[in-house]
């Protein structure tokens, strides 16, 4: 007779079998990832939404993960700014000539 896996055998076990990282976060650990306390994140909230910072989510309060990095990553300079993405025209001819 074959043995069973409990943790298998039940869909409801409380066991976690997979590490599963939030992609939504409260303002607490929103403010861990900019190297803020949450008082600091707190008193420069404003001015970091008015530099682009994504705002929270308006249902749950929580911040999205992913949106932060790509803010962080065109404020750094790693990605280009979405202003320059908005016109594929922009440098057209200068790409064009390059090609030869």
């Amino acid at each position: 007779m074959a043995t069973t896996n409990a943790a298998n055998d039940n869909p409801e076990s409380s066991s976690v079998r997979f590490r599963v990282d939030p992609r939504m976060v409260p303002a607490s650990k929103a403010a861990r990832r900019l190297g803020l306390t949450p008082s600091e994140f707190c008193e420069k909230l404003s001015a970091l939404e008015g530099a682009g910072l994504p705002r929270a989510n308006r249902i749950t309060g929580f911040y999205d993960l992913k949106a932060m990095d790509l803010w962080m990553d065109r404020a750094s300079g790693l990605l280009p700014s979405s202003n320059s993405e908005s016109d594929p025209h922009e440098g057209f001819e200068e790409r064009l000539a390059r090609l030869g």
